[in-house]
């Protein structure tokens, strides 16, 4: 007779252990059952994995029933005053935070720790402190992310194709300098700085000096390969077809001998009759354009908001040249592992 097995796609692992953390007493059984498969001679590093646990967690449960038997396995009664936010009010919060605040009657787009505080009031009746409010964002895995650009005309057509191309790339991106991938961007840096956050005693306002030029703008054409953490900038008079067909000059000349698949935005320097006669003289180098209003697929355009903030928030520069040496000197400093952290998708 053929063995039963789990077909449910719902019945997994992670989905289990979800649900033991939400239902009330279910962790005393899994003690129970790890100690079982301990006295059936598993080893401690493969409860460890299969409950997703780490081995010092296991360890301790053997030393305390080595020390005080069976009852080691029931919980321990926490000291202290009991939580104010019960696992029901905490599966709500967890589940409203994805939501904007004005969805719940809230007069604000985005949460912080007064959102919340006024959101457990009035919601569950539940008073707390602000700090106490960020403590439990935090708790519950949220942390604070910049938020990028979603064009509203983008839409899934292309995506999945693209996904599909990179990867099959990526399978064959070991083979020793035969294949670069490579993706490119333009941007521009102009001398107002833009500002950010700083550190500051409380009742001071921290200033920046500008002159307002945004006039006069740094254009620049970069490159990134994301599997090797190599990256470079071509300066360029404006951001056009000249200026993009000296980055395709640069690319075949830093990557000799070696066939190049350069991904691109749909910009339109980046196609037209000049690129197509340009292509047709250097058969090696192959571009590939990026899903329509979708600028988060380019790996460029992280390093391009990171330069941005370690280069010109809250930085005044007194002339054009401070300016232009500061973005190409502060990239040249970031090692390959930095770049590739930045590129995460890959």
């Amino acid at each position: 007779m053929k063995a039963l097995t789990i077909t449910n796609e719902s019945v997994t692992r992670e989905n289990l252990l979800e649900m033991a953390e939400k239902i009330p007493g279910t962790w005393i059984g899994i003690r129970i059952a790890a100690l079982l498969l301990l006295l059936e001679a598993w080893k401690s590093s493969q409860i460890a994995r299969l409950f997703g646990l780490t081995r010092l967690s296991v360890v301790r449960w053997i030393q305390g029933v080595n020390e005080k038997g069976v009852l080691a396995v029931e919980a321990k009664k926490q000291p202290g005053r009991p939580c104010r936010l019960d696992e029901q009010i905490q599966r709500a919060l967890e589940k409203d935070l994805e939501k904007s605040p004005r969805a719940l009657g809230l007069k604000r787009n985005r949460w912080d720790g007064v959102v919340v505080v006024e959101y457990l009031e009035r919601i569950h009746g539940v008073r707390l402190k602000v700090r106490q409010a960020q403590r439990w964002i935090r708790r519950l895995g949220f942390s604070l992310r910049q938020l990028i650009y979603r064009y509203a005309q983008a839409t899934t057509e292309g995506v999945e194709e693209f996904w599909k191309t990179v990867k099959k790339l990526l399978t064959t991106k070991r083979s020793k300098g035969k294949r670069i991938l490579l993706f490119s961007d333009e941007a521009g840096f102009c001398l107002h700085p833009k500002l950010g956050r700083i550190w500051v005693k409380k009742g001071k306002q921290p200033l920046i000096l500008t002159k307002r030029q945004h006039h006069k703008r740094l254009n620049v054409f970069g490159r990134v390969n994301p599997i090797e953490g190599t990256h470079g900038m071509v300066c360029q008079e404006k951001g056009n077809t000249d200026g993009f067909i000296a980055m395709l000059k640069n690319i075949l000349l830093r990557y000799q001998q070696v066939l190049i698949e350069l991904w691109v935005d749909q910009a339109r320097w980046h196609k037209g009759k000049r690129i197509v006669e340009f292509l047709s003289y250097h058969s090696r180098l192959v571009i590939k354009y990026i899903p329509k209003y979708h600028p988060e697929l380019n790996p460029q355009e992280m390093l391009w908001r990171t330069m941005r903030y370690e280069e010109t928030t809250d930085t005044y520069y007194e002339t054009f040249e401070e300016l232009v040496l500061s973005v190409f000197k502060g990239s040249q400093r970031w090692k390959p592992k930095k770049i590739m952290s930045l590129c995460h998708f890959i």
